[in-house]
Formats: structure tokens, sequence, C-alpha cells
């Protein structure tokens, strides 16, 4: 029994000696991702940019009750529990003056017909499919403050770091090649947005 003990021991060992990325191989590829989202960014239409403030200040100032779980809300596609729980049940006395006393809201409603936000989220829509088993990573993962500043911030900010960092070495604890085949896929699937970006909007 105790050699049996043994084997699993330094079978284990082992196991973490063959999945060790080095921190300089994971800073990199935190630079190198940190690069290509902002390239993302850069070629996405400016009304993308002012919609994404437009939200973020729509949970701050008029729903900051629900801006803890408002990503995960979003996530599981749960939108009538969010309007209800920002502006309260659709048909009651106080719906309709909180939704026009929110003018953030007001705001987003002048842009929804606006032919590039409509293709942009067309793009980010398809990709934002396959993507949900990592966002309930991050969700998971990263603080509050961290995931705030992601889906918020438009410039790079330390808590996107800290965030993209703890993702990283999550994946390099699962070993070598699931780690070198998310970053792989990461920066690729970036790579295919960008392109669909700068045919869409950059021509």
């Amino acid at each position: 029994m105790q050699s049996f003990l043994i084997v699993v021991i330094i079978s284990g060992g082992l196991g973490l000696i063959s999945a060790s990325i080095p921190a300089s191989t994971i800073d990199s590829d935190s630079i190198d991702i940190s690069n290509i989202s902002q390239d993302f960014k850069k070629f996405s239409p400016a009304v993308a940019r002012r919609l994404t403030e437009a939200t973020c200040q729509m949970i701050s100032q008029c729903c900051p009750q629900i801006q803890s779980n408002f990503l995960s809300m979003t996530l599981s596609g749960d939108t009538k529990e969010l309007t209800n729980q920002c502006f309260g049940e659709k048909g009651s006395s106080t719906f309709l003056s909180k939704i026009l006393s929110c003018s953030p809201l007001v705001r987003m409603t002048t842009m929804v017909t606006n032919p590039q936000l409509i293709k942009y989220m067309s793009i980010i829509t398809k990709k934002s499919a396959q993507d949900k088993e990592d966002m309930k990573l991050i969700l998971h993962t990263c603080s509050q403050e961290e995931i705030l500043s992601i889906a918020c911030d438009w410039n790079p900010s330390d808590q996107q770091n800290r965030c993209q960092r703890k993702i990283l070495q999550i994946w390099a604890e699962q070993g070598d090649k699931i780690y070198t085949d998310k970053v792989q896929q990461t920066k690729e699937e970036y790579d295919k947005l960008i392109d669909e970006l700068k045919k869409e909007f950059n021509n």
C-alpha cells in the first residue's frame, strides 16, 4: 500500500512538472491578448463605445442594486428578470417613470436603429455564443471590480490585466496542451473578429 501511494505521489509530481508554464510565458501571452483586445476595440465602430458607456452608466446610475449580478443575468439571457430588478414589474405604476428618468437608457434607445451598431451586434453575437464557458470562468474567477472593468472600461486597466492573468494561470494549471490551445484559440478568435470589423467598418 505504501509503495502504491509513493507511485501516486511521484506520478502526481511528474504531472505538475510536465504542466508547468513559466511565468514569463504567462506574462508574454497576457500582453499579447491585451494588445489584440485593444485592436478589436480600435476597429469597432464609435457607436459601440457609446453604447457600452451608456449601458454601464445605466447600471451604475439607474440600477445600482443589480450591479453585482448584472453580467451573470445577462449571460443567462434572463432579460425579463434584469428589467424587473432594475425598473420594477412592467405595467406597474412606477415602471414608466423609472424608465423615462434613466437618461442613459433614453440615450441607448436612440442608438438601436444605427446601421453600424446593428452590423456590429450581429458580428459580436455570433462570437459571444461560443464564449459562454469562458465568460462563466471569468465570472467565477475574477473580482467584481475586474469584471466591471472588462465590461465597461474601453481603455486597458490594471484590473483587466489582473483578471486576464488569473484566467491564464487557471489554464496553465490544466496542462501545457490545454493552455497552449486556449491561448491560441483566444488569439485566433480575436484576429477573426478584427478582420470582420475591418471589412465592415474600416474600408
